[in-house]
């Protein structure tokens, strides 16, 4: 929405938040789908460069976890674990 927060630093908490105002833990990550709630941690000190995402799946209520694009692991909403 125009003029909404994109991101906050809580000085008083240290809480981090992205897509939200009031973040309830050390980092929230708030998206309205599975494009804007996606972490991505990329190292890059190898070469060619590693880049992880961890990608809440909002149809499933899976979570999954890819290196360089390729799903490496899900967890889905049921408790069980899938890796590759």
């Amino acid at each position: 929405a125009a003029g909404s927060q994109k991101s906050i630093l809580s000085l008083a908490s240290g809480h981090v938040g992205v897509g939200t105002a009031s973040p309830a833990t050390g980092l929230s990550l708030v998206g309205a789908d599975n494009t804007t709630s996606t972490l991505t941690l990329t190292n890059t000190a190898p070469s060619p460069d590693n880049t992880w995402t961890f990608t809440p799946q909002y149809n499933s209520g899976d979570l999954t976890i890819s290196d360089d694009g390729t799903e490496r692991t899900r967890f889905t909403s049921g408790g069980y674990t899938f890796s590759s």
